[in-house]
């Protein structure tokens, strides 16, 4: 079952995903690889980071209230994936062709929150919130 993001939160989401689509027009950002880099890419996704992408998940977690140990994620998938590791995560949808199974699709300005093995759609761009155990 998903959730809806306050209009503070859903401020911010559209925040990352600008930040994210910077990162992936090579060559035209103007920012330091500190501030936004990729973290890591393999044939199934891409993993982001940088100063400026922590900051900005980090205000999106204060604004949804996740007041206990995390670990951020924000991760573009390029072929369906398995997660396969259980642990309560936030799934936040960052891009319109998000689809968790078992779930069904997942809206863009809306997360989940899973504790399962579940699939992630080819395509998926998305933040994983996940606390720590």
């Amino acid at each position: 079952m998903s959730q809806k993001l306050s209009p503070d939160a859903e401020a911010i989401r559209q925040k990352i995903k600008a930040t994210v689509l910077e990162m992936n027009d090579h060559g035209s950002s103007t920012r330091t690889k500190e501030e936004l880099s990729i973290l890591g890419t393999t044939e199934s996704d891409i993993t982001y980071g940088g100063t400026l992408l922590r900051r900005q998940v980090s205000d999106l977690v204060g604004k949804m209230n996740i007041a206990e140990d995390y670990i951020l994620t924000v991760t573009h998938f390029l072929k369906p994936t398995t997660i396969t590791r259980p642990s309560k995560r936030y799934v936040i949808a960052l891009s319109d062709k998000v689809t968790i199974t078992p779930g069904g699709k997942l809206e863009e300005g809306s997360y989940t929150i899973r504790q399962d093995e579940f699939d992630i759609s080819p395509g998926a761009s998305v933040v994983f919130v996940t606390l720590k155990v």
